[in-house]
């Protein structure tokens, strides 16, 4: 047996006009009724069978690069999927008193895959307010492979704790699973792969272990982004920064053993020598790329992110999350969560947005322009 939940009005939303839901519970679950009031062309399909829903939107316009066109859960589960991704909420979907009652991660996921235009949109204490924006995030084909992204801490690791008490690791797995769906979104023919989906430990080696499985002989098909929010020693510091490694002699040469260890020469059997010819010629291009990725990164952000949070610029430090790296990777600091301005702007779902997108049009600039052979 199925049920399809249709109803007969659509409301059009204003562009500036902002629209408002009331939440459910301390998990602030939307109903599925008020979200169709506001978003008409939404429809949930419940299989009482399997208990299987699916929701689409009937007047979706499908791209040649689209391949988001429903997403599937089951009542209960804490899991959902966008076709080839299966994504985890910190809440179940919920069928109450003839009710659909959605999680926060559900709706978000519905905002960035269902509809064909955006919506900005906050999560308050008792509701969600929203509005649409004329901007349309097209998908595009991208000359890239993978996309690892890193939520900086987790588990029994806050990281820093905000002047307000929010820890660090939080923001951190927030603003990584927006920039996932974002991506998956404008670039759909990337895979994409989150070091934690929660609020999980994971060592610093783990971390790096995990990211260079996505690395290959064919180089430049990988990079990896680590996420983290910074806490001054001295009062006033705000801003964000964007680091990549600072390579000495010894990392070098680390960076080369594991090249030639992991087989990641470009070649077939050669004399020992050529190899490490080869793996200084590629530890080399791994250092000039990650610079490259950061000043488009950092470029990007300026233009998105404004004067929300300011740039504090290019540096380079020996973090571990980097110099274990085998691709060209960089660690973005958010912003300092010790800093009343900077903690609000982090948490406020719109700079979020602000700053995932300056990420992502980061990583476009930098594939467009690096050399084309890496």
């Amino acid at each position: 047996m199925t049920i399809i939940f249709f109803f007969c009005f659509s409301t059009v939303l204003a562009k500036d006009k902002k629209n408002e839901i009331s939440l459910i519970g301390k998990e602030g679950y939307i109903d599925f009724v008020q979200l169709k009031a506001a978003f008409g062309d939404l429809r949930f399909h419940l299989n009482f069978v399997t208990l299987i829903g699916t929701i689409t939107n009937k007047k979706k316009k499908i791209s040649k690069t689209d391949r988001f066109t429903e997403i599937k859960t089951r009542i209960d589960s804490f899991y959902f999927s966008v076709n080839d991704s299966i994504e985890r909420m910190s809440s179940p979907i919920l069928y109450k008193k003839n009710k659909v009652l959605l999680p926060p991660e559900l709706v978000e996921a519905i905002f960035i895959y269902l509809l064909d235009y955006n919506i900005d949109y906050q999560f308050t204490r008792n509701k969600l307010v929203f509005k649409p924006v004329e901007a349309i995030t097209p998908a595009e084909e991208i000359n890239l492979k993978y996309v690892i992204i890193d939520a900086g801490h987790g588990g029994k690791d806050p990281g820093t704790i905000a002047i307000n008490g929010t820890f660090e690791k939080t923001i951190n797995l927030q603003v990584a699973i927006m920039l996932k769906k974002y991506l998956k979104k404008k670039f759909p023919g990337l895979v994409i792969k989150l070091t934690r989906k929660d609020d999980t430990f994971i060592s610093l080696e783990e971390r790096s272990e995990f990211a260079n499985r996505y690395v290959s002989a064919k180089r430049g098909h990988t990079i990896y982004i680590s996420l983290h929010c910074n806490n001054g020693l001295r009062k006033g510091i705000h801003g964000y920064e964007i680091y990549y490694l600072y390579q000495n002699a010894t990392i070098e040469i680390a960076r080369q053993h594991s090249i030639v260890n992991q087989n990641l020469i470009e070649s077939k059997p050669i004399s020992s020598k050529l190899k490490w010819i080869q793996s200084d010629m590629m530890s080399s291009a791994v250092q000039r790329n990650s610079i490259r990725l950061a000043e488009a990164i950092d470029e990007n952000m300026k233009d998105n992110v404004g004067n929300k949070i300011v740039s504090r610029g290019i540096k380079k430090a020996r973090f571990n999350v980097l110099r274990n790296s085998l691709m060209p990777a960089v660690l973005v600091e958010m912003g300092y969560t010790d800093h009343e301005q900077d903690i609000k702007n982090l948490e406020n779902k719109k700079v979020q947005k602000k700053i995932i997108k300056g990420i992502a049009e980061g990583i476009k600039k930098y594939v467009y322009a690096k050399d084309p052979k890496f």
